[in-house]
């Protein structure tokens, strides 16, 4: 099987790179990055990945919206949103409701997260 290649989309420098070692570790193919949803959906448009992970709390963007949209130009693709405020209401539901696959609280801790991921492309 060939290497999943995957954008993840944070608007933090620092969880992008803990995100990207994360997943590089775990066998993923780390082909972007973006620092925000309008970034994230261009890339995925352009990279074609396997999979997105997204931050759903991204200053001035609309990661839902960016979800619904990357989820209707690639159907295959795997997608974990993921928020470090969960609690706000209807984040969870939002993001499911837009095409995501599963929704990951980051404080729930990097080895949970890329287990999280990797569990989707499980058959």
């Amino acid at each position: 099987m060939s290497t999943l290649r995957v954008v993840v989309a944070d608007d933090l420098v620092d969880m992008r790179f803990l995100l990207t070692s994360n997943l590089t570790h775990r066998g993923f193919d780390v082909v972007g990055q973006a620092c925000d949803s309008a970034s994230a959906e261009k890339l995925a448009a352009e990279l074609r990945p396997d999979g997105v992970v997204i931050d759903l709390n991204m200053p001035g963007t609309d990661s839902v919206g960016a979800i619904r949209r990357i989820r209707a130009a690639l159907p295959d693709a795997r997608i974990l949103a993921i928020s470090a405020t969960p609690s706000q209401p209807d984040v969870r539901s939002a993001a499911l409701g837009a095409g995501a696959d599963a929704f990951f609280d980051k404080a729930d801790g990097f080895n949970d997260l890329t287990r999280c991921f990797a569990s989707l492309f499980e058959t």
